[in-house]
Protein backbone atom coordinates (compact mmCIF):
# COMPACT_ATOMS: atom_id res chain seq x y z
CA UNK A 1 0.00 0.00 0.00
CA UNK A 2 2.69 2.34 0.04
CA UNK A 3 3.58 2.16 -3.63
CA UNK A 4 0.29 3.63 -3.96
CA UNK A 5 0.84 6.79 -2.53
CA UNK A 6 4.24 7.53 -4.08
CA UNK A 7 2.33 6.03 -7.41
CA UNK A 8 -0.15 8.82 -6.81
CA UNK A 9 2.47 11.66 -6.65
CA UNK A 10 4.32 11.03 -9.39
CA UNK A 11 1.13 10.77 -11.63
CA UNK A 12 0.55 14.25 -9.69
CA UNK A 13 3.59 15.80 -10.59
CA UNK A 14 3.68 14.68 -14.46
CA UNK A 15 -0.07 16.12 -14.82
CA UNK A 16 1.32 19.21 -13.43
CA UNK A 17 4.18 19.14 -15.79
CA UNK A 18 2.41 18.02 -18.64
CA UNK A 19 -0.62 21.29 -17.87
CA UNK A 20 3.05 23.69 -17.09
CA UNK A 21 4.64 22.71 -20.65
CA UNK A 22 1.25 22.94 -22.37
CA UNK A 23 0.78 26.26 -21.08
CA UNK A 24 4.33 27.74 -22.21
CA UNK A 25 3.91 26.04 -25.26
CA UNK A 26 0.28 27.98 -25.98
CA UNK A 27 2.10 31.13 -25.28
CA UNK A 28 5.33 30.88 -27.48
CA UNK A 29 2.45 30.09 -29.92
CA UNK A 30 1.09 33.32 -29.07
CA UNK A 31 3.62 35.37 -28.84
CA UNK A 32 5.82 33.90 -32.25
CA UNK A 33 2.08 34.53 -34.22
CA UNK A 34 2.13 38.51 -32.61
CA UNK A 35 5.81 38.78 -33.89
CA UNK A 36 4.46 37.34 -37.35
CA UNK A 37 1.36 39.79 -37.21
CA UNK A 38 3.49 43.04 -36.44
CA UNK A 39 5.74 42.18 -38.86
CA UNK A 40 3.67 41.94 -41.83
CA UNK A 41 1.97 45.42 -40.77
CA UNK A 42 5.62 47.07 -40.01
CA UNK A 43 6.68 45.69 -43.42
CA UNK A 44 6.20 47.91 -46.58
CA UNK A 45 4.38 46.46 -49.45
CA UNK A 46 6.98 46.08 -52.49
CA UNK A 47 6.73 48.49 -55.06
CA UNK A 48 5.07 46.99 -58.46
CA UNK A 49 7.60 46.36 -61.07
CA UNK A 50 7.46 49.56 -63.43
CA UNK A 51 7.02 48.38 -67.13
CA UNK A 52 8.14 51.09 -69.47
CA UNK A 53 6.20 51.77 -72.66
CA UNK A 54 6.29 53.97 -75.35
CA UNK A 55 3.60 56.05 -73.39
CA UNK A 56 5.63 56.13 -70.55
CA UNK A 57 8.49 58.08 -72.43
CA UNK A 58 6.39 60.77 -73.30
CA UNK A 59 6.72 61.99 -69.78
CA UNK A 60 10.06 62.30 -70.05
CA UNK A 61 10.40 65.10 -72.21
CA UNK A 62 8.96 68.27 -71.80
CA UNK A 63 7.74 70.12 -75.59
CA UNK A 64 9.93 72.63 -75.49
CA UNK A 65 13.17 70.59 -74.89
CA UNK A 66 15.86 69.85 -78.53
CA UNK A 67 16.28 66.16 -78.19
CA UNK A 68 18.64 64.69 -80.83
CA UNK A 69 20.21 61.14 -80.30
CA UNK A 70 23.85 60.40 -81.88
CA UNK A 71 23.82 57.38 -83.31
CA UNK A 72 26.69 54.84 -82.12
CA UNK A 73 27.03 53.17 -85.43
CA UNK A 74 26.90 54.71 -89.06
CA UNK A 75 24.27 51.87 -90.09
CA UNK A 76 22.11 52.88 -87.59
CA UNK A 77 22.43 56.52 -88.64
CA UNK A 78 21.95 55.54 -92.24
CA UNK A 79 18.81 53.17 -91.20
CA UNK A 80 17.11 56.25 -89.11
CA UNK A 81 17.73 58.44 -91.94
CA UNK A 82 15.82 56.44 -94.14
CA UNK A 83 13.32 55.48 -92.01
CA UNK A 84 12.60 59.39 -91.83
CA UNK A 85 12.68 59.96 -95.39
CA UNK A 86 10.11 57.17 -96.23
CA UNK A 87 7.76 57.77 -93.21
CA UNK A 88 8.11 61.60 -94.72
CA UNK A 89 7.60 60.40 -98.32
CA UNK A 90 4.82 57.74 -96.75
CA UNK A 91 2.67 61.19 -94.96
CA UNK A 92 0.14 63.44 -97.14
CA UNK A 93 1.25 66.82 -97.85
CA UNK A 94 -1.89 68.41 -95.65
CA UNK A 95 -0.10 66.17 -92.03
CA UNK A 96 3.18 67.15 -92.93
CA UNK A 97 1.91 70.95 -92.90
CA UNK A 98 0.17 70.15 -89.51
CA UNK A 99 3.14 68.76 -88.00
CA UNK A 100 5.45 71.94 -89.10
CA UNK A 101 2.89 74.37 -87.18
CA UNK A 102 3.69 71.74 -83.97
CA UNK A 103 6.95 71.22 -84.24
CA UNK A 104 9.50 72.53 -86.70
CA UNK A 105 12.05 70.44 -88.36
CA UNK A 106 15.29 70.53 -85.41
CA UNK A 107 18.00 71.05 -87.82
CA UNK A 108 16.46 73.54 -90.37
CA UNK A 109 15.69 76.62 -88.45
CA UNK A 110 18.86 78.42 -86.81
CA UNK A 111 18.48 81.81 -84.84
CA UNK A 112 22.30 82.55 -85.24
CA UNK A 113 25.52 81.74 -87.07
CA UNK A 114 26.95 79.68 -84.41
CA UNK A 115 23.49 77.48 -84.36
CA UNK A 116 24.22 77.48 -88.01
CA UNK A 117 27.81 76.21 -88.00
CA UNK A 118 27.06 73.31 -85.42
CA UNK A 119 24.13 71.99 -87.54
CA UNK A 120 26.04 71.94 -90.69
CA UNK A 121 28.54 69.70 -88.55
CA UNK A 122 25.96 67.62 -87.90
CA UNK A 123 25.27 67.28 -90.95
CA UNK A 124 28.25 66.50 -92.37
CA UNK A 125 28.97 64.35 -89.61
CA UNK A 126 25.78 62.39 -91.05
CA UNK A 127 26.63 62.76 -95.01
CA UNK A 128 30.00 60.90 -93.86
CA UNK A 129 28.30 58.38 -92.00
CA UNK A 130 26.09 57.73 -94.83
CA UNK A 131 28.60 57.69 -97.37
CA UNK A 132 30.63 55.13 -95.56
CA UNK A 133 27.29 52.89 -95.38
CA UNK A 134 27.28 53.31 -99.25
CA UNK A 135 30.65 52.28 -99.16
CA UNK A 136 30.50 49.31 -97.40
CA UNK A 137 27.27 48.11 -99.25
CA UNK A 138 28.76 48.61 -102.48
CA UNK A 139 32.01 46.10 -101.32
CA UNK A 140 29.33 43.98 -99.99
CA UNK A 141 27.77 44.16 -103.84
CA UNK A 142 30.90 42.85 -105.46
CA UNK A 143 31.07 39.33 -103.24
CA UNK A 144 27.15 38.85 -103.13
CA UNK A 145 25.65 35.94 -104.68
CA UNK A 146 23.21 36.78 -107.68
CA UNK A 147 19.72 35.97 -105.79
CA UNK A 148 21.23 38.97 -103.05
CA UNK A 149 22.54 41.46 -105.59
CA UNK A 150 18.97 43.11 -106.96
CA UNK A 151 18.06 43.63 -103.10
CA UNK A 152 21.69 45.26 -102.23
CA UNK A 153 21.10 47.48 -105.48
CA UNK A 154 17.63 48.65 -104.26
CA UNK A 155 19.28 50.04 -100.87
CA UNK A 156 22.39 51.64 -102.22
CA UNK A 157 20.10 53.34 -104.71
CA UNK A 158 17.83 54.47 -102.12
CA UNK A 159 20.75 55.46 -99.70
CA UNK A 160 22.09 57.23 -102.09
CA UNK A 161 19.05 59.22 -102.92
CA UNK A 162 18.99 59.95 -98.87
CA UNK A 163 21.98 61.07 -99.10
CA UNK A 164 21.55 63.56 -101.70
CA UNK A 165 18.61 64.62 -99.78
CA UNK A 166 21.38 65.47 -96.67
CA UNK A 167 23.61 67.40 -98.94
CA UNK A 168 21.02 69.43 -100.34
CA UNK A 169 19.91 70.18 -96.98
CA UNK A 170 23.20 71.14 -95.98
CA UNK A 171 23.67 73.30 -98.58
CA UNK A 172 20.10 75.15 -97.41
CA UNK A 173 21.99 75.58 -93.94
CA UNK A 174 24.90 77.17 -95.69
CA UNK A 175 22.85 79.51 -97.22
CA UNK A 176 20.78 80.11 -94.17
CA UNK A 177 24.13 80.52 -92.28
CA UNK A 178 25.38 83.52 -94.92
CA UNK A 179 21.81 85.52 -94.21
CA UNK A 180 22.48 85.34 -90.67
CA UNK A 181 25.83 86.44 -90.95
CA UNK A 182 24.55 88.97 -93.32
CA UNK A 183 21.94 90.09 -90.60
CA UNK A 184 24.67 90.45 -87.90
CA UNK A 185 27.28 92.47 -89.57
CA UNK A 186 24.20 94.75 -90.54
CA UNK A 187 23.19 94.88 -87.33
CA UNK A 188 26.47 95.70 -86.10
CA UNK A 189 26.64 98.14 -88.87
CA UNK A 190 23.69 100.24 -87.56
CA UNK A 191 24.92 99.92 -83.88
CA UNK A 192 28.50 101.61 -84.81
CA UNK A 193 26.97 104.44 -86.87
CA UNK A 194 24.64 105.19 -84.21
CA UNK A 195 26.90 105.22 -81.31
CA UNK A 196 29.09 108.55 -82.16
Amino acid sequence: MKKTPLFGTILLAGAVLANASSAIAQDAAKTSDQKAVSARQQKPSAKPHKVWTDDDLGALHRPGELAISTPDTPAASASTAAAESTKAAATPADSSKTKLKDHPPLLSNPKTPADAEGMIAWEQRDIDSQQEYVDRLQAELEQAPPERREHLQSVIAERQQVLADTRREQQQLMAQKKDLEKKAAAKENVAAASQP
